[in-house]
């Protein structure tokens, strides 16, 4: 079961729309952060979004020292599931696992 809830660490904005969410997946804590865009062509409004959220996972990083961010594309809902389960599986202990989903119903 993954079960995730938003977390606020420096320098993250509370008011910004991203989040960084603490993660918990078979026994492990793991970061993650999504964006929507496809890779090589994101919109502009978009690209700052994604580049908040980066941030904010690379601020976590720092602030638990991890050295691990992987970042992974997710091309439809269809997919969603075992991408997203893959990549939990994969990743160490407090990783972080940044998510590039192909539009907002991916996203979701």
């Amino acid at each position: 079961m993954i079960k995730s809830s938003p977390l606020h660490a420096p320098p993250f904005d509370p008011n910004s729309p991203q989040f960084v969410w603490k993660t918990r997946f078979k026994d492990k804590c793991v970061y993650t952060g999504c964006g929507v865009g496809l890779p090589g062509r994101i919109e502009s409004d978009k690209s700052t979004e994604i580049r908040a959220t980066k941030q904010a996972l690379a601020a976590q990083l720092a602030h638990v020292r991890l050295s691990q961010c992987h970042e992974v594309f997710v091309r439809n809902t269809t997919a969603a599931l075992i991408t997203v389960h893959h990549f939990l599986s994969e990743a160490a202990e407090k990783d972080a696992v940044f998510f590039l989903c192909a539009d907002a119903e991916v996203a979701g």
